[in-house]
């Protein structure tokens, strides 16, 4: 089994993305018994890698991003100990094969990579990944967006709220551009022509081009500028959760005028507690096609 600490870690970590099980296992694409048996210490070591970049968590012994040298990172530890592989296989009860693909192609069960830590001395398995602490720290302007901010999932109740503040006026078709886990997508009104994209399904929002009345999303902040100009050639309607500086830039503006849109209504919404918190506020813009009117401005700071 994993140490207590490290599948521990996996469950916290995914409870305070406030993810379920059934959310984590799409995402990492697992089964949910498998993320159960994560969470209880068994398993395999491909599934435990699966959820890592989901969940933020690097190999407490290897904080790097290459992940093919990580069971080299375990034979220099073992070598260091002055522990031969023949030695490692009789301490662990396996054979020496088993031993050569953990640390070549760092393959094999939990249970044996927990024994091979044991002998080694190291007693903690999985840890936080620094960098994307760090990274959540910072402020979040919009040109220095990067990828990992992409994986930043709308908790269901805020979509769920989103939704209802701007269900009077929806009608028609409706696009959800990066579906995802479908925090948006699964809550679209049923009276509407739903549809969606998912860049991870084969389905790339940027070569969509059937018209559409409404997109309603979280979209990726790193992809902005793109998802904003592409949704103008297709959409009447845009509502994007973001933080409030990615609409109020001078080239944003500008292309929001250029498109013939206008800033209808900015409804303040609390910021995830999962996600960075950066001193910019969150806001679900809505932004409509030929929209000439005042912007009007709500307030939404319930529970998040």
């Amino acid at each position: 089994m994993l140490s207590m600490k490290s599948h521990d870690l996996i469950k916290a970590q995914r409870k305070e993305q406030q993810l379920t099980q059934v959310e984590l296992a799409k995402l990492s694409g697992l089964s949910v018994p498998t993320i159960r048996n994560l969470e209880r210490g068994h398993g395999h070591i491909r599934s435990v890698q699966a959820v890592m970049s989901v969940l933020k968590l690097l190999w407490a012994w290897h904080p790097h991003d290459d992940t093919r040298s990580v069971g080299r990172s375990l034979a220099d530890t073992r070598r260091a100990k002055s522990i031969s592989q023949r030695k490692m296989a009789a301490y662990i009860g396996v054979t020496l094969p088993t031993i050569q693909a953990l640390e070549q192609k760092f393959t094999g069960s939990i249970q044996n990579l927990d024994k091979y830590f044991k002998c080694l001395g190291i007693h903690q398995v999985l840890a936080h990944n620094k960098d994307n602490l760090v990274e959540s720290k910072r402020r979040l302007v919009p040109s220095k967006n990067g990828h990992d901010q992409d994986l930043i999932f709308t908790p269901r109740t805020l979509a769920a709220q989103i939704i209802d503040h701007f269900s009077s006026g929806i009608t028609g078709s409706i696009l959800d551009p990066c579906r995802g886990i479908g925090a948006f997508y699964d809550q679209y009104p049923d009276h509407l022509d739903r549809r969606w994209c998912e860049i991870t399904q084969g389905r790339d929002f940027l070569k969509w081009q059937a018209h559409v009345d409404w997109i309603i999303t979280n979209p990726p902040w790193s992809q902005m500028r793109d998802f904003l100009n592409h949704g103008y050639n297709i959409a009447d309607n845009i509502v994007f959760l973001s933080a409030m500086s990615h609409f109020t830039t001078k080239a944003r503006v500008n292309d929001m005028r250029i498109n013939s849109f206008g800033m209808k209504e900015v409804l303040y919404v609390p910021t995830p507690t999962n996600w960075p918190h950066s001193g910019f506020q969150t806001a679900a813009v809505h932004l409509q096609r030929h929209w000439r009117g005042p912007c009007q401005f709500h307030y939404f700071f319930g529970s998040d």
